[in-house]
């Protein structure tokens, strides 16, 4: 049994050593999630537990982004904006709308609302500023959650209030300030763009409900158009400028935790209670070394058949829940890879299960990993939250490590029997 044991974590270790999951599928065998096993079962409790403070999210790209701005007295308050390029459709190599003749007579930003967040059946009233960037987006360059360019100072495209409710599925800003003469160019692509710069999307939160609306930057819709016509002609016509697909944007996301309960710490304790906030907010890391080597060294043979990670909430967690937490394992260089069971196996991944007031996430594949591989030793999972399409800027609290329904790992094993 032992010379079985030993092969499966050599195939396993081969397995998760592959820098594509997609490369090999050594590994998946060792455990069918279909099958039910009427083995042992054990609790695992971490004896490493905290939040941990991230700003270092990578923002660039994207289909859905935000923009608002909210408060509580648990997470202070975060305000998002949005930057994004202005450039020409794919099939153009050039623009032709700086001829003399040619009269730009308005220019419209249209985008696609995806959902709002907190209430989704409100209607929010929202002061929106769209400036001109005073420095080019780039398209090879990788912007995070802490990234801002700067903008034309004094130069505004839009600056008025929207109302933003259920029924609304595109959002009109009609451009003003120079606009035109920056759409009126003769230029090839690249001049364009080093020329438009591209745009700062934001909501002056001072006068702004207390919200925030995620537009969705895939859809078709989602675009700048500028309408037109020659001199002495009266028929109008029209081009569009992308801003959504094709376009390099990000988001920028400002946290404030003054006065807050976290207040802005960069590590925070994870005895009673674990923050997990996403947009650079808190991740949470839990470890199990000690109750998996003290398993591994009580059941050197258990061959583990199902594991899940229980993630019960705080009594004070917000009532809107992130639709799922994501888990990733730290190596002993501190990089993170995704836990493999969110990556094959359908459900038990990370979803948040109604009746039970927890996140519950499958990682026996992961557990496996951490006895065959590491025996037993384990540098930590990291918990990370990433953007919800139902409720965009949830978070959530989770029982510390120390209390009486903490974070914990409950697995079913079987054992060969002693040699007599």
């Amino acid at each position: 049994m032992k010379r079985l044991l030993a092969a499966a974590a050599a195939l396993f270790t081969l397995f998760l050593s592959a820098c594509n999951p997609e490369e090999s599928d050594l590994g998946i065998n060792l455990v069918d999630p279909a099958t039910i096993y009427h083995g042992k079962t054990d609790t695992l409790y971490a004896n490493i537990a905290y939040s941990l403070r991230d700003d270092s999210i990578a923002s660039t790209g994207g289909t859905y982004n935000i923009v608002g701005w909210y408060a509580d007295d648990i997470y202070g308050k975060l305000t998002a904006s949005i930057y994004t390029q202005i450039t020409l459709p794919s099939d153009d190599n050039a623009v032709s709308l700086g001829g003399s003749s040619t009269i730009i007579d308005s220019a419209v930003l249209t985008l696609v609302k995806d959902v709002l967040f907190p209430d989704t059946g409100r209607t929010y009233s929202m002061h929106f500023e769209i400036m001109p960037l005073a420095e080019e987006l780039l398209s090879d360059t990788t912007y995070y959650g802490f990234s801002t360019l700067p903008v034309r100072e004094g130069m505004k495209y839009f600056d008025g209030t929207v109302n933003i409710g259920p029924r609304d599925t595109v959002i009109r800003f009609a451009l003003g300030g120079d606009i035109a003469s920056v759409l009126a160019q003769n230029a090839t692509a690249s001049e364009f763009m080093a020329s438009a710069k591209g745009l700062r999307i934001r909501v002056v939160p001072d006068d702004s409900d207390t919200g925030i609306v995620a537009f969705n930057f895939s859809a078709t819709k989602t675009r700048l158009t500028a309408y037109f016509h020659h001199d002495g002609d009266t028929v109008e016509s029209q081009y569009t400028f992308v801003v959504g697909s094709g376009a390099t944007r990000f988001m920028h996301y400002e946290h404030d935790y003054t006065g807050s309960v976290v207040d802005g710490a960069d590590s925070i304790g994870g005895s009673q209670r674990l923050y997990l906030e996403p947009f650079g907010g808190y991740n949470v890391h839990v470890g199990f070394d000690s109750a998996l080597m003290a398993f591994h060294t009580m059941h050197p043979n258990a061959e583990i058949h199902y594991a899940e990670l229980l993630l019960p909430l705080a009594d004070e967690a917000p009532a809107l829940h992130p639709d799922s937490v994501m888990a990733y394992g730290v190596g002993s260089d501190g990089k993170l890879t995704q836990v493999y069971d969110q990556l094959y196996y359908q459900g038990g991944d990370g979803g948040y299960q109604e009746g039970q007031d927890l996140y519950r996430l499958r990682v026996t594949l992961h557990l496996q990993h951490l006895m065959y591989a590491n025996d037993g030793y384990d540098y930590g999972t990291r918990l990370l939250l990433y953007y919800s399409r139902r409720h965009p800027a949830a978070r959530t609290i989770i029982n510390g490590a120390g209390t009486g329904n903490p974070v914990r790992i409950v697995l079913t094993y079987t054992e060969p029997p002693k040699e007599q």
